[in-house]
C-alpha cells in the first residue's frame, strides 16, 4: 500500500530487501538497477563515470563501447567515487523524485550504513529494520544518530497494535463482529501484527474459521482449540500440515535465502515444471509463498522471513547440507554465463555443504569482490575463509589473498590484524616476486609511519624504492618517492622527493597519483610559506582530481585552497572553498572530512567577525571528531573554540577549553599545537589582567614552537608586545613587535600583520612616538578595511583618535570616532582584546567635543565590562580583569564618578 501511494504521488521506488548473512545491499541495488539501465539513462551520466561502473553492470559495457577505465586511486578514493557513480545511476534510472526502499535493514553492517549515507543527496532513503535487533552499538543507529542530529532522517516506530485495532483488523477481513475471537487473538499475540495473522491463519487450519459463500468468515461451533503461545509455534504448526512435496520446495525455497527465480528453485529440485508450479500455486493458495512481480525483483519470496527461518532451522544437518550442494550446483547451471553477481551465495552454498575446493574459490572470488565495491567487512569475512582453505604450499594464492587482506584491514583501521597478514607476506619473501616484494616492503613502510616508527618506515620504503627500481616496478616506485616525501619534515628534501615522484608518475601515466603528488607539493609549500607556488599546485591537484573523478582527492584540494585563501585574507573565495567541500562531503559520507571543513569554516566566519556562527560550526565540528576519534582534530577544535569565546567575553568556558586542548596536545605530543595553545592561553591571561601567568605562559608556548611554525611563533610575539605595552615597558613591546613585523610570513598574512601592526602603534604611542604609531595604526586600518572586517577597524581607529585628540585636532579626532560610534550603535563591541580602550578613547573624544552622547559610550562600557566580570567564575581573575586592566579600572572609575 505504502508503495503504490508512492507511485501515485509520482515517486519512483527501488525497494531491496536485505537477505540473512548479507550485509551490504550493494549486491541488490546492483541486481535490482541493471534491468532499468536504458540507453537514454547513460545519457544524463558522463563517460567517466560511466567507466566507473561498467565493472558491475554488464549492459553498460554492452550500450556504451570504448569506455575508458578510470584512473586507479588509493582505496578510499575509488571507495568514494563508486558510490558516487552509483548515486548518479540510481537517479538517472528513477527520473523524477526517488526513494531507495531498504527493507531488513537491521541486517545491514557499518559500510553498507556509510554508503548509503552518501547517497541521501541525490535519493530519498527509508529504511525498515526491527528495533529489537538494533541495538545501541549496532552500526544503524551508530551512523545515522548523527545525520539525525543534523535533522536529516525521520523516525517513526511502528508500535503494536492496541486491543480496538485487533477488533477493527478482524471485522474489516472477516465482514463479521468476531469479538469472542479478536479478545482471544490480542491476548496471545501481545499486538504483534505478524502474530495475530498467523493465530487467524491456525483456527483456519484446525477448522474453527471458515470462509462462506459470500466472502464473511463464520465460526464451525467446534471446540476451541489451544492457541499457539508464540509465533514460532503458530508458524511451526502451519509448516506441519504441509504435504511432503509443499515441504520438499518450501525447505529448497528457505535454503535459497527466502526469494528465488523459477528456474534456479527447479535446477535445484528437478521435477516438471508443471508439477512445480502447480507446488508453488498450492504454496501461494497458503499464503506461505508469494509473486511480487516487480521488475528487477525475485520472481517468488516466502511471504515473511520468520517463514524462511523457521524452515530453514528445522532442516535436519545432513538434508541442509544436501540442499546447498543442490543450490549451489543450479546457480552454477543457470547463471553459468554469469556468475559473478553470485559468488557470495556460492560460496555460502559450497561452504554449509561442505564442498571445500568450491567454497575455496568462490569466497576468495567473492571477497575480490567485495572489496572491490569497499564493503570491507564482507571482504574480510571471505578473504578470511578462502586463506583457511587455502594449503600453506599454494604460496601464490597465499600471497595474492594476503595483500588483499592487508588492502582491506589498512581501510579497516585494523592494525594489529594488518601486521600480521604483512608479517606472513614476510615469511613467503623468498617466493615472491620481485615486484610483489617491493609492494609488501611499502606497505609495511606506511604502516610504521601510521603507526609513528619513521625510522623503521624510512628503511623500508628505502629497501621498496631499490627493489622497484630493479625490476621496473614504476607505480611501486612512485608510490615510494611519494610516501617519502610525506613524511620528510625537511620541506626542501621533501619537494625534491615528491618531484621525482611526479616524473614516475607522468611517464607511467598514473594520473591518479599524480593528483595527489601535486597535493602534496602544494602543502610542502604551504609549510614554507610559499603561498604563490602552493596556491598553483593546489588548483592543478583540484583539475586533476576533477578529471579523475576523485572525490576524496577532490575535496582535499577545495579545503587546501580554502585554507590557503582564507590565510591569504581573500574569505569570500575561502568560504567558497570549503563549501564546495562540504557538499562532496554531503555526496560522500565522510564524516572526518566534514568535521575538517566546519573547524575552517569556524575559523573564517570568525575572522569575518561572525562568532555565533563560528561557534556554532566549531561544535558541530568537535562533536564530529570526537565521534570519529580524531584527538588532535578535536585539540584543534578545542583551541578555536577558545579563541571564539574569548573574542566574545566569555572568558571562563574559553579557559576550560584551552585547557582540554592543552592535555590532549601534551598526552599525543602534538608539540606545534600545544605551543599554538599555550599562547593563545597568554592572550587570554593577558586580557584577564593576569599579567605573571601571561608571562609565563608565552615563555613555555616561544619554548615550545618548532621554528617552522612561524605565524604561530609571531603570534606569541605580538602577544609579548601587548604584554610588555600594559606593564609598561614599551621598549621591551616595541622590540617584540619590531620581531615579529620581520618575520617574512607577515608579509603574506594580512590579518596576522594588522594585528602585530595595531599592538606596534600601542607600544609606539605609549614610547611617545605619535607620528610612527600613527603610520603603523594607518596601515592596519588599509589592512582591516581590505579584509572586510569592520569589527576590527575599530582598534586602529580609537589608536588614531586618541593620538589626534592628544595633538589637539579634535575634528579630526571626531571624524575617526565617527564610524566606531557607529559600530558601537549596533551592539556591544566583540573582537578587540580590550573592547574597554576603544569605549574609553571613544567617550574621551565626545567628552572633549561637548557631545552629549558621553555619558552614553561610558555607560555602555561599564555595563559590558560588569557583564563579562560577572561571568569569570575565579574570583582573583575577576579581580585582576577589573583591578589590574588599565582601560577597565578607568572605566569603572569614571563610571562611578559621573
Amino acid at each position: 500500500e505504502f508503495t503504490g501511494y508512492l507511485a501515485s504521488q509520482g515517486v519512483s521506488v527501488l525497494q531491496i530487501k536485505i537477505a540473512p548473512g548479507e550485509p551490504s545491499p550493494l549486491g541488490r541495488i546492483v541486481s535490482a538497477l541493471q534491468p532499468l539501465i536504458r540507453p537514454a539513462a547513460l545519457a544524463e551520466l558522463p563517460p567517466a563515470t560511466l567507466g566507473v561502473l561498467a565493472p558491475l553492470f554488464s549492459s553498460i559495457g554492452q550500450m556504451r563501447e570504448n569506455l575508458l577505465a578510470p584512473p586507479r586511486l588509493d582505496p578510499a578514493g575509488e571507495r568514494q567515487r563508486l558510490y558516487a557513480a552509483l548515486t548518479d545511476l540510481t537517479a538517472a534510472c528513477l527520473p523524477g523524485e526517488a526513494l531507495l526502499w531498504i527493507d531488513d535493514a537491521h541486517r545491514m553492517g557499518r559500510v553498507a550504513c556509510e554508503m548509503l549515507t552518501g547517497m541521501t543527496g541525490r535519493l530519498k532513503l527509508l529504511l525498515s529494520y526491527r528495533s529489537e535487533e538494533v541495538p545501541p552499538d549496532h552500526p544503524l543507529r551508530q551512523v545515522f544518530r548523527a545525520a539525525q542530529r543534523e535533522g536529516a532522517p525521520a523516525v517513526l516506530r511502528l508500535h503494536a497494535l492496541r486491543p480496538a485495532d485487533v477488533e477493527a483488523l478482524i471485522r474489516q477481513l472477516s465482514h463479521s463482529d468476531l469479538a469472542e475471537i479478536a479478545a482471544e487473538i490480542n491476548q496471545q499475540a501481545e499486538g504483534n501484527p505478524l502474530h495475530v495473522v498467523s493465530l487467524l491463519q491456525h483456527l483456519f487450519d484446525e477448522g474453527q474459521l471458515y470462509v462462506d459463500a459470500g466472502g464473511g468468515w463464520g465460526m464451525t461451533g467446534e471446540a476451541a482449540v489451544p492457541l499457539p503461545a508464540t509465533i514460532r509455534e503458530a508458524i511451526q504448526s502451519r509448516l506441519q500440515r504441509l504435504t511432503p512435496a509443499q515441504r520438499r520446495v518450501l525447505d529448497m525455497a528457505a535454503v535459497l535465502g527466502g526469494a528465488f527465480d523459477f528456474a534456479v528453485l527447479q535446477a535445484a529440485s528437478p521435477q516438471p515444471e508443471a508439477s512445480l508450479l502447480t507446488v508453488l500455486d498450492e504454496l501461494m493458495d497458503a499464503a506461505l509463498i508469494t509473486e511480487p512481480r516487480r521488475l528487477g525483483q525475485p520472481e517468488f519470496a516466502i511471504a515473511h522471513d520468520r517463514y524462511t527461518e523457521i524452515s530453514y532451522e528445522t532442516l535436519p544437518g545432513v538434508r541442509r547440507r544436501q540442499l546447498h550442494a543442490q543450490a549451489g550446483r543450479a546457480l552454477e547451471q543457470v547463471h553459468a554465463g554469469d556468475l559473478q553477481p553470485h559468488y557470495p551465495a556460492l560460496a555460502t552454498h559450497f561452504g554449509k555443504a561442505e564442498i571445500p575446493e568450491k567454497e575455496r574459490r568462490y569466497a576468495a572470488l567473492a571477497g575480490e569482490q567485495a572489496a572491490a565495491r569497499f564493503a570491507n567487512a564482507e571482504a574480510i569475512r571471505y578473504l578470511e575463509r578462502a586463506l583457511e582453505l587455502t594449503a600453506p604450499e599454494d604460496v601464490e594464492r597465499r600471497a595474492r589473498l594476503l595483500l588483499r587482506c592487508e588492502q582491506v584491514y589498512d581501510l579497516l583501521g585494523e592494525r594489529e590484524a594488518q601486521r600480521d597478514a604483512l608479517g606472513e607476506l614476510t615469511t613467503l619473501e623468498t617466493r615472491l616476486s620481485p615486484q610483489d616484494r617491493a609492494e609488501v616492503l611499502h606497505r609495511k613502510a606506511r604502516l610504521a609511519w601510521l603507526s609513528d616508527d619513521t625510522p623503521q618506515a624510512q628503511i623500508h620504503i628505502e629497501e621498496s624504492i631499490r627493489l622497484a627500481q630493479t625490476c621496473g616496478a614504476v607505480e611501486v616506485e612512485a608510490a615510494g618517492y611519494l610516501l617519502r616525501g610525506k613524511m620528510t619534515l625537511d620541506q626542501d628534501s621533501a619537494r625534491q622527493l615528491l618531484g621525482k615522484a611526479l616524473l614516475l608518475a607522468q611517464q607511467a601515466g598514473l594520473r591518479g597519483m599524480e593528483g595527489d603528488i601535486v597535493r602534496s607539493l602544494g602543502n610542502a609549500c604551504f609549510w614554507q610559506n610559499d603561498y604563490e607556488a602552493s596556491q598553483a599546485y593546489f588548483e592543478e591537484a583540484l583539475t586533476i582530481h576533477r578529471e579523475v573523478g576523485d572525490l576524496r582527492g577532490e575535496l582535499s584540494a577545495c579545503n587546501n585552497l580554502g585554507l590557503l585563501r582564507q590565510t591569504r585574507g581573500d574569505f569570500p573565495q575561502a568560504r567558497d572553498f570549503f563549501e564546495q567541500g562540504l557538499a562532496i562531503c554531503e555526496k560522500t559520507g565522510d564524516r572526518l572530512a566534514e568535521g575538517v571543513l566546519l573547524t575552517n569554516l569556524g575559523e573564517m566566519t570568525a575572522a569575518l567577525g561572525e562568532y555565533r556562527q563560528a561557534q556554532t560550526y566549531l561544535e558541530r565540528a568537535c562533536r564530529i571528531r570526537e565521534e570519529v576519534g580524531n584527538e588532535e582534530g578535536v585539540a584543534m577544535v578545542l583551541q578555536r573554540l577558545g579563541d571564539v569565546l574569548t573574542r566574545q567575553g566569555a572568558y571562563s568556558p574559553a579557559m576550560h577549553h584551552y585547557a582540554r586542548a592543552l592535555e590532549i596536545n601534551t598526552r599525543i605530543k602534538q608539540h606545534r599545537q600545544r605551543g599554538e595553545t599555550l599562547a593563545a592561553m597568554g592572550m587570554l591571561r593577558y586580557e584577564l589582567g593576569d599579567y605573571a601567568g601571561a608571562q609565563e605562559v608565552y615563555r613555555q608556548s616561544l619554548a615550545v614552537l618548532p621554528p617552522e611554525a612561524e605565524p604561530h611563533w609571531a603570534l606569541a610575539m605580538a602577544g609579548l608586545s601587548l604584554l610588555h605595552h600594559a606593564l609598561g615597558d614599551d621598549a621591551a613591546a616595541i622590540a617584540a613587535g619590531e620581531q615579529a613585523l620581520s618575520l617574512p610570513v607577515c608579509e603574506s598574512l594580512p590579518a596576522l600583520r594588522a594585528s602585530v601592526l595595531t599592538h606596534l602603534g600601542h607600544a609606539l604611542s605609549g614610547a611617545g612616538h605619535p607620528a610612527e604609531a600613527a603610520g603603523k595604526y594607518r596601515q592596519a586600518l588599509e589592512i582591516r578595511r581590505r579584509l572586510q572586517q569592520p569589527h576590527l577597524e575599530t582598534e586602529p581607529l580609537a589608536g588614531l583618535a586618541a593620538l589626534a585628540r592628544d595633538g589637539g585636532h579634535l575634528d579630526d579626532a571626531m571624524a575617526l570616532v565617527k564610524p566606531v560610534l557607529a559600530h558601537l550603535e549596533a551592539g556591544p563591541l566583540q573582537g578587540p582584546a580590550h573592547p574597554t580602550r576603544v569605549y574609553l578613547t571613544c567617550y574621551r573624544v565626545l567628552r572633549a567635543a561637548g557631545d552629549p552622547r558621553a555619558g552614553e559610550v561610558l555607560a555602555a562600557a561599564h555595563a559590558l565590562l560588569q557583564e563579562r566580570a560577572a561571568a569569570i567564575q575565579d574570583a582573583s581573575l575577576r579581580r585582576s580583569y577589573l583591578e589590574n586592566v588599565a582601560a577597565n579600572r578607568e572605566v569603572v572609575r569614571l563610571f562611578e564618578g559621573e
